[in-house]
């Protein structure tokens, strides 16, 4: 099965009897369709399982937030797999706390619209509206479709605390001699267009920021 400080975790596995099935969790299963990955993220989030919640993301993009985090392209290269996934799950502590602020309810409540669905490159692209009653704005979360399932996708999620710190992530991969995160480039590029074409004319600097992102990717 297929595998959002500036969002969606775990369902527990149950016993089962005979005329019950378990749930299933991300270690052992992957769901198929984007709410069911935001329902997992917003349950992981919940119950401050920040390791499930970086699972449910684009895994890729994790070296944009170490240099986030203020790691220089060199050091940042340097990261091992479990490090990467460290530095997601702390983005998304983060995260929670911030939105902790923003909601009345539990993070596992969180009124979401339906997942709306595009395409942008070779991708496909689902993004879901969430409502935050007490900023009464909304916060979109987008997800992409991908070789191992639906995931979070970073750059689409947070396209203006990210997009700047393209150029550099792109650095580090191609230095990090990972054949993976050089492929994952691709994802990438099609996760920046997704930004071109939501941003418009009305935000002027995210499309400069979004448009040297791609010249990074495709150099």
């Amino acid at each position: 099965m297929r595998r959002v400080l500036a969002l969606v975790g775990v369902m527990v596995l149950v016993g089962c009897g005979a005329d019950t099935e378990p749930v299933p969790t991300v270690e052992d299963d992957r769901p198929a369709s984007p709410e069911e990955v935001f329902s997992l993220l917003s349950v992981a989030l919940d119950e401050s399982d920040f390791s499930s919640a970086a699972q449910l993301s684009d895994s890729s993009q994790f070296p944009i937030l170490a240099i986030a985090e203020g790691k220089g392209p060199r050091e940042a290269a340097a990261l091992t797999s479990a490090d990467l996934r460290a530095v997601g799950a702390n983005f998304w502590s983060g995260f929670a706390t911030q939105l902790r602020s923003a909601v009345d309810a539990g993070l596992a409540d969180l009124a979401a619209g339906p997942a709306t669905r595009s395409v942008a490159g070779n991708s496909e692209f689902a993004t879901i509206e969430l409502t935050l009653p007490r900023e009464a704005s909304v916060r979109t979360i987008v997800l992409r479709d991908t070789t191992e399932g639906w995931v979070v996708d970073l750059i689409a999620s947070f396209p203006s605390p990210l997009l700047g710190l393209v150029p550099n992530a792109a650095q580090v991969i191609r230095s990090s001699g990972d054949v993976g995160l050089r492929e994952a480039l691709t994802g990438y590029e099609d996760s920046v267009n997704f930004v071109l074409e939501r941003s418009g004319v009305d935000e002027p600097m995210l499309n400069q920021a979004a448009l040297a992102a791609l010249e990074a990717i495709v150099r």
